[in-house]
């Protein structure tokens, strides 16, 4: 008799028995990501700068879930180095990475700071490829298998003005995506990426709602997204329904890529900074 109904469900989409570690997950993007496991069932790891709150562990332990909170400053290497080993040192086991925290700056290129450039590529680049292979380096050594997910952008796709170094870095991390899966698929770790459009955080709701006029013309959807939005995608590539799927850059972005419009592509509020 064919599997149905909510047997059928829990194999694809149960993450009982995992753990998830999110960076920029105190808010905004990440924890709509953290959310949407926790009510999965996975124990959530939230990774916030250390000016954050920890609000959010407190709403994820509603839900019925373990959520432990550790605080990085991810523009500082050693912070990043040692992250893992702090969160394996308190005797949690991940089984999800989420490379999540991004920051931005906007400026034309002529005045462009150098030490923005240099912090926005190690905060949304660097950070991930140092905790990626950390994470993947124990799963390996745990003969186990395990999902990276990295948070990417439509502006992983495209490019607009006085955004270089988000621009630069996020078609980075769509590489970064397709390089650790190549050479980790064979080891049991699946690495994919989603790509937000423009969309609705705390930090982007009055910007987008007073001047987003134009933004929203080029969205064949026709509206922002919110992050619930973003919620299905987060959970689909964490669980056993995308087992066969790596090396990908999933677009959540109502369809903005596909267009032919120039926009401001700096819209996601990953939650690594206030």
């Amino acid at each position: 008799m064919p599997e149905s109904g909510a047997p059928y469900f829990q194999r694809l989409f149960s993450l009982s028995g995992r753990t998830a570690l999110i960076t920029g997950a105190g808010r905004g993007v990440g924890f709509a990501f953290a959310r949407a496991l926790a009510n999965a069932g996975a124990d959530i790891v939230l990774v916030l700068h250390p000016s954050e709150d920890d609000g959010a562990a407190g709403q994820l332990r509603s839900i019925g879930v373990k959520a432990y909170t550790f605080r990085a400053d991810l523009s500082d290497r050693e912070q990043v180095r040692n992250l893992f080993p702090r969160v394996w040192e308190a005797g949690i086991v991940v089984d999800i990475f989420i490379n999540n925290a991004g920051i931005a700056h906007r400026e034309p290129i002529l005045s462009y700071p150098e030490d923005k450039w240099y912090d926005i590529i190690q905060v949304n680049l660097s950070a991930g490829f140092v905790l990626g292979q950390a994470f993947a380096r124990d799963v390996v050594r745990r003969k186990a298998s395990g999902k990276i997910i990295n948070t990417s952008s439509v502006g992983g796709f495209l490019a607009s003005k006085n955004t270089v170094a988000y621009t630069a870095a996020k078609h980075g991390i769509n590489a970064l995506t397709k390089s650790f899966s190549t050479e980790f698929a064979g080891l049991g770790i699946n690495v994919n990426a989603i790509a937000p459009g423009y969309t609705i955080t705390e930090l982007t709701r009055n910007n987008l709602e007073k001047n987003g006029g134009d933004f929203l013309k080029r969205i064949p959807i026709g509206r922002f997204a919110e992050t619930s939005d973003l919620e299905g995608a987060a959970l689909f590539l964490a669980s056993p329904a995308s087992d066969y799927i790596s090396g990908q850059v999933l677009a959540v972005d109502g369809g903005r890529i596909v267009s032919d419009f120039e926009a401001d592509l700096v819209t996601v509020d990953a939650g690594q900074r206030p």
